[in-house]
């Protein structure tokens, strides 16, 4: 599904799409994408998995051919801005499905993307300048596991039937920077050492918390943004595939 999760760390817990690229090369070394091509992916996606590898390889290996660098030393704040949701006030939130979702950090997979099932609902009127569009880029800044298990991944909103509120501790995503492709962004938020980040610089012991200046915060490399493209172009079909 195109908000499926890919297996629990599966293709992205392979990826390291956020800042091991060779500074000096412009281009992503064998810490960085290629590392796609490790044994876990091929073994859990076989021949999709090891095609699918060599496509991103080969995207970022022909990036790097026609001149294109790294944006070098770089925040995921020079590229995306986080609008926080509204507090819906909790009287109206209910268990019956109405058709209108209260987006909660409940809706997010361990190793990001969106969580239909379990949903919460919400009866009551609601400002319709926090009803989120499909395919909006979403991201979870309050986690309740110890563990931060959830905490700074990303999810794309279902284009279903549903209405999809914007929820406070929740973060809107905008993608401003021309620079930076959305999707390619997405596929950032769901790595592993972009989420490790998140929970070390996280708030709280029992509920974790983050925010906005701490995802900015986050060191990245992007490569040109054609490459961008070709990579999440491929994760995402990979993504359908599993």
């Amino acid at each position: 599904s195109h908000q499926g999760p890919v297996g629990g760390g599966g293709v992205v817990g392979q990826l390291h799409l956020d800042g091991e690229g060779d500074a000096c090369g412009g281009q992503l070394g064998d810490g960085g994408v290629t590392v796609l091509l490790g044994l876990g992916l091929v073994e859990e996606l076989g021949d999709v998995g090891e095609v699918a590898a060599l496509q991103v390889v080969h995207a970022v290996s022909v990036g790097a051919e026609a001149g294109g660098r790294l944006d070098m030393k770089c925040k995921l704040g020079d590229y995306i801005r986080i609008k926080h949701g509204f507090a819906f006030k909790g009287e109206y939130i209910t268990a019956e499905n109405n058709g209108v979702v209260l987006v909660t950090p409940g809706n997010f997979e361990i190793g990001g993307g969106f969580k239909e099932d379990k949903c919460k609902f919400f009866n009551g009127d609601y400002p319709k300048e926090y009803v989120l569009s499909p395919y909006d880029l979403i991201v979870t800044m309050t986690d309740l596991s110890k563990q931060g298990d959830t905490l700074g991944y990303s999810a794309l909103v279902p284009k279903t039937n549903r209405v999809y509120l914007h929820n406070q501790r929740i973060g809107l995503v905008d993608v401003y920077n021309p620079k930076a492709d959305k999707m390619f962004i997405y596929w950032l938020m769901r790595t592993q050492k972009y989420q490790k980040t998140i929970v070390a610089t996280s708030s709280g012991s029992t509920v974790k918390h983050t925010s906005p200046s701490r995802i900015y915060d986050v060191e990245v490399d992007l490569p040109p943004i054609d490459v961008q493209k070709k990579i999440a172009a491929i994760l995402s079909a990979l993504d359908e595939k599993i």
